[in-house]
C-alpha cells in the first residue's frame, strides 16, 4: 500500500510537471506567434512604405520632366521668334511639338485631375498641335503668315512665364522637401505622424489661378479659333423645328408613336438639340434632334444584345436602308467592327464617285434582330455640303509612281479628307499591302502629290480598325 501510495503520489507530480511544461509550451508558442505576426505586420508596413516612396519618386520624376519639357518649349519658341530660315523654323517647330508631347506624358503621371490642371493641359495641347501644323506647312514650301508669327510670339511669352514659375516651384520642392503624397480634399498631404507638410499642389494651384490668357490661334488644326466658331454646314438656311416636330422624328427613328417618347431636355451651343428618352422597363433609348432642321443627331440604346444571328453584311444593308429612310442619301460604308454582338459601321457621303470622309455617320446594328441601336451623325451635320471638285493635277498613273516601292497597290479611289482644322484635301487613295500582308491606306494630295495621310489597317474577322 505504501508503495502504491508513493506511486500515485509520484504520478500526480509527473502530471503536474507535464501540465506546467504544456503551459510553458503554449506560452512559448504564443510569444513566437506574436513575434511572427509582428514580423508580418512590420514587413507589410515596410512594403507599404516602400510603395509610397516609389510612387512619390515617380511623381517627383514626372514633375521634373514636365518642368524640363516646358523649359525646352520656352527656349525653342524664343528662338523661333527670331528665326527667318525655313529650315531652322521647321526644326524649332518640330522641337516644340516633340517637347509638348513629353510634357503631356509627364502631366498625365501627376496626381491631379484634368480640371485642376485645365489651363496647363490646354496650353500644352495647343502649342504642340500649332507647332506641328506649322512644321508641316514649312515642309511643303509655304511660309509663316504675319498672324502665325504673332501667334508664336504670344505663345513664347506664355511659355516663358509658365517655365519661370515652374522652375521657381521646383526650387521650392528641393528647398522645403515638398511632397505630392496622398492629398485630401483640401490639397494638404498628411504625413505618417499626421503632421501637415508643404505640398506641390498648393504651388501649382497658384500657377493655374494666375495663368495668362492663351491667344486665339488661327491655323489649320483642331484648336484653331475658327474651328471652335464653326457653324453646322448642313443646317445653313434650314428652319427651326418645333418640339412637336422633333418629337415625331425622334419617335420615327425608333419606330414608335410620338406619345411613347418623352422630351427630357435641350442643349445649347453651336449645335442646339432637343433631347428625348424612351424607356420600356427592360431598356431605354436616348435621342437628340437638332433644333434647326430637325435632323437626327444621336441615338443610343441600352438594350443588351445577347446573341449574334446575323452576318455583318446583313447588318450593313439594314444600316444603309435606315439612313436612306431617314434622309441620309448616298452613304457608303467604309469600315465596320463587331463589338458586343453589334456591328459598328462608319458611313461616308459619296458624291460623283468621290468619298467625302468629313461627312461621317456612325451606325450600330444589333446582330440578334438587325435593328438599329446607335446613330451618331455629328460629322455629317457639321460638314455636309455640295462640293465642287477641281480636276486632279496629279494623275492616277503619276500618283502610283509616288507610292513606296515596299507597298503593293490593291485598289484606288478618290476621296476628300479633313485636315486638322476645317479645311479639306482632294486625294488619290491607294489601298495597299505592306510587310506581312499588312493593309495600308495611302492618301496623296491630288494637287501636289504630297502624302497627306497614311493609315495602317488592323483587319480580322471582327472587322477593320485604322491606325
Amino acid at each position: 500500500m505504501k508503495f502504491a501510495g508513493n506511486y500515485f503520489k509520484r504520478g500526480g507530480t509527473l502530471k503536474l510537471f507535464e501540465r506546467k511544461r504544456a503551459f510553458i509550451r503554449v506560452i512559448s508558442f504564443s510569444i513566437a506567434a506574436m513575434f511572427v505576426l509582428g514580423g508580418f505586420c512590420y514587413a507589410g508596413w515596410n512594403q507599404a512604405a516602400s510603395l509610397e516612396y516609389q510612387i512619390e519618386n515617380d511623381r517627383q520624376q514626372a514633375f521634373s520632366e514636365l518642368v524640363s519639357a516646358l523649359n525646352a518649349i520656352d527656349t525653342a519658341l524664343q528662338k523661333g521668334v527670331y528665326s527667318r530660315s525655313p529650315v531652322m523654323q521647321s526644326t524649332l517647330a518640330n522641337e516644340v511639338a516633340r517637347q509638348a508631347s513629353s510634357a503631356a506624358s509627364a502631366l498625365g503621371r501627376l496626381p491631379y485631375s484634368f480640371v485642376e490642371l485645365e489651363n496647363t493641359s490646354k496650353f500644352i495641347s495647343e502649342v504642340g498641335d500649332f507647332s506641328s501644323a506649322m512644321a508641316k506647312k514649312l515642309a511643303i514650301g509655304e511660309s509663316y503668315t504675319t498672324d502665325e508669327v504673332n501667334s508664336f510670339t504670344s505663345l513664347s511669352k506664355i511659355a516663358k512665364e509658365l517655365s519661370t514659375k515652374l522652375t521657381d516651384l521646383q526650387e521650392s520642392v528641393s528647398l522645403y522637401n515638398m511632397k505630392f503624397g496622398n492629398m485630401n480634399v483640401s490639397g494638404v498631404r498628411q504625413s505618417i505622424d499626421r503632421t501637415a507638410v508643404p505640398v506641390i499642389a498648393d504651388g501649382y494651384k497658384d500657377i493655374e489661378g494666375e495663368f495668362p490668357k492663351i491667344p486665339a490661334l488661327v491655323y489649320d488644326g483642331p484648336f484653331s479659333s475658327h474651328v471652335e466658331n464653326k457653324t453646322p454646314m448642313l443646317l445653313n438656311g434650314q428652319k427651326e423645328a418645333s418640339p412637336e416636330i422633333a418629337r415625331n422624328r425622334a419617335a420615327d427613328l425608333i419606330g414608335l408613336s410620338s406619345d411613347k417618347v418623352v422630351l427630357t431636355g435641350e442643349s445649347s451651343g453651336k449645335l442646339p438639340t432637343y433631347q428625348f428618352e424612351y424607356d420600356n422597363g427592360d431598356s431605354s433609348s436616348f435621342i437628340e434632334i437638332t433644333k434647326t432642321g430637325g435632323i437626327p443627331l444621336t441615338l443610343l440604346s441600352s438594350r443588351n444584345v445577347e446573341t449574334a444571328k446575323l452576318a455583318p453584311e446583313q447588318c450593313i444593308s439594314n444600316a444603309r436602308s435606315f439612313l436612306e429612310e431617314h434622309g441620309f442619301k448616298n452613304m457608303r460604308d467604309t469600315y465596320w467592327i463587331i463589338s458586343n454582338n453589334s456591328v459598328m459601321i462608319n458611313f461616308a457621303y459619296e458624291q460623283d464617285g468621290v468619298i467625302c470622309y468629313p461627312d461621317l455617320i456612325k451606325v450600330a446594328v444589333a446582330q440578334d434582330d438587325g435593328k438599329i441601336t446607335g446613330l451618331e451623325s455629328r460629322g455629317y451635320v457639321m460638314n455636309h455640303q455640295k462640293r465642287v471638285f477641281s480636276p486632279a493635277k496629279i494623275t492616277e498613273e503619276h500618283a502610283r509612281e509616288l507610292i513606296a516601292s515596299s507597298l503593293k497597290v490593291d485598289s484606288h479611289y478618290m476621296a476628300v479628307v479633313p485636315t486638322g482644322g476645317q479645311n479639306e484635301v482632294f486625294c488619290h487613295v491607294f489601298r495597299c499591302r505592306g510587310q506581312e500582308n499588312r493593309g495600308v491606306l495611302v492618301f496623296l494630295d491630288a494637287a501636289t502629290g504630297n502624302e497627306e495621310k497614311i493609315l495602317l489597317l488592323l483587319e480580322s474577322e471582327k472587322g477593320t480598325l485604322s491606325l
